[in-house]
């Protein structure tokens, strides 16, 4: 009878130093902060849909942080729309519409460079 062979040793690969408190600084310094470096009005002119507003009666309504949240909860979880609603009691048609204009806004923009067929350069 022939001994089985050990197992491999798992070798690890050497730790990419990604600087994920400068990445999330960055990222609050580009979007969230008082003085940040995208402005609202960079916001208004392409995507109206995620700013803020108000219905006729004066209610207001979800603000562009819920929707691109709620879009992308359900685009990485893949969950329904309608389970954003436990969550931020928002309705599965809202839901529904912030992945759907978050999506477009994203086809638009990276369209051209990103959802193209690749050249022969790209698979090689």
């Amino acid at each position: 009878m022939i001994p089985p062979e050990p197992a491999p040793l798992l070798t690890r690969r050497a730790a990419l130093n990604r600087d994920h408190e400068e990445r999330h600084r960055r990222l609050l310094d580009d979007y969230f902060v008082d003085n940040c470096v995208y402005q609202p009005i960079d916001f208004k002119r392409r995507y109206e849909y995620f700013q803020l507003k108000y219905d006729a009666r004066g209610k207001r309504g979800f603000t562009g942080l819920q929707k691109c949240v709620a879009a992308i909860k359900l685009m990485a979880l893949g969950e329904s729309p309608d389970s954003i609603d436990d969550y931020m009691t928002m309705s599965e048609r809202n839901a529904r519409e912030s992945l759907y204009r978050l999506v477009k806004g994203v086809i638009e923009t990276f369209g051209d460079k990103y959802l193209r067929k690749p050249s022969l350069n790209d698979m090689q």
